[in-house]
């Protein structure tokens, strides 16, 4: 389905918002060639595709080319999923050292009983 594939398209839109909004560092956002090939090659797939499916006729031709569209969105979507979780991956590991710092000082502070958790 045409329309689960193109779902994960709005995730590069957020990201390059965030980043926008310095909530994101733009560094970890735009990897090279993201902002000037990904992106807008994958627009113009998308629109190439809306085109070809409003055709009245459909050849072969159309069939082909939307079954490519439709076939290489698989492939745009495991990528931008992959730089969508790479985003995170300093803050988890922020988070985790902070989380690991504060087990060790309440521990250290006689405020635990074990580290199994806060």
């Amino acid at each position: 389905n045409l329309g689960v594939k193109i779902g994960l398209i709005g995730t590069p839109q957020w990201l390059v918002r965030k980043a926008l909004n310095g909530m994101i560092r733009k560094k970890r956002v735009v990897k090279p060639g993201f902002m000037n090939y990904y992106l807008p090659t994958t627009e113009k797939l998308l629109n190439a595709y809306v085109h070809l499916d409003a055709q009245p006729e459909v050849g072969d031709n159309i069939k082909d080319t939307k079954k490519q569209i439709s076939d290489a969105l698989d492939t745009i979507n495991t990528a931008f999923e992959k730089l969508f979780d790479d985003l995170f991956e300093e803050q988890a590991w922020d988070i985790a050292s902070d989380i690991s710092v504060m087990q060790t000082m309440m521990s250290q502070d006689g405020l635990m009983q074990s580290q199994s958790g806060l």
